[in-house]
């Protein structure tokens, strides 16, 4: 069975299949006229192509979810498309005029450039509270890792360790699912962000990757 990112991504995949096949077809993207007719004609070929595997019409829509903003990136390309083709047609006819170059359905580009506006608004909040999220728990992590070794001793010391490298794994599985794009890098040891970049070295992941391998080795039974 498919895990929860595996599935997004296949759905992703067969939403993006669907959209161009709509935008290589003049018949289909023709009719659309905003975001909503292109939402239910969407779910109509996903529904007859693939049912088991097709997304809702409320999902797709979702404000400022993954579906709706491929949604909304295909609907700037079909206005493109048909202002070209009613710019072809006017040509054709000899019917010229300074607004042949302006799309045919601007009420709509300008509504989609709105929501645009307004999702990248909220993406960039929700980026700033979850960032700020993130740091505090990697410097309370970072503390106490790098504490570990003198604020307790014996039995206590492996207890808190193995409290907090809990702690850990349940943070990584939190960011591995989550679109920051920060991971846990195994062979490195490290934790980077989305560029690259390390966020937290391994020096005070040690405690951590020495619990992990001594589960996976049976050492501990957690």
């Amino acid at each position: 069975m498919p895990s929860r990112k595996e599935l997004m991504l296949l759905r992703l995949k067969l939403l993006r299949d669907t959209v161009s096949k709509i935008e290589r077809s003049k018949k289909l993207y023709s009719k659309v006229k905003n975001l909503d007719h292109l939402a239910k004609m969407t779910v109509e070929i996903m529904t007859e192509d693939h049912a088991q595997d097709a997304i809702g019409y409320s999902t797709l829509l979702k404000h400022s979810g993954q579906y709706r903003g491929v949604l909304e990136e295909s609907l700037s390309k079909i206005s493109k498309l048909n202002a070209s083709s009613l710019s072809s047609r006017n040509k054709q006819h000899g019917n010229l005029s300074i607004l042949d170059s302006a799309p045919s359905n601007w009420v709509a580009e300008k509504a989609l450039l709105q929501c645009k506006i307004s999702n990248l608004n909220e993406k960039l909040t929700k980026s700033h509270q979850r960032n700020e999220q993130l740091e505090l728990t990697l410097a309370q992590i970072d503390q106490q890792l790098g504490n570990g070794n003198t604020d307790v001793t014996g039995n206590n010391t492996e207890n808190e360790t193995r409290k907090m490298c809990h702690s850990m794994a349940h943070l990584l599985d939190w960011l591995n699912s989550s679109d920051l794009g920060v991971i846990y890098d195994q062979n490195n040891n490290t934790i980077t962000d989305i560029y690259g970049e390390v966020i937290v070295n391994s020096q005070y992941l040690t405690p951590y990757s020495d619990w992990q391998s001594s589960r996976e080795h049976g050492g501990n039974n957690e």
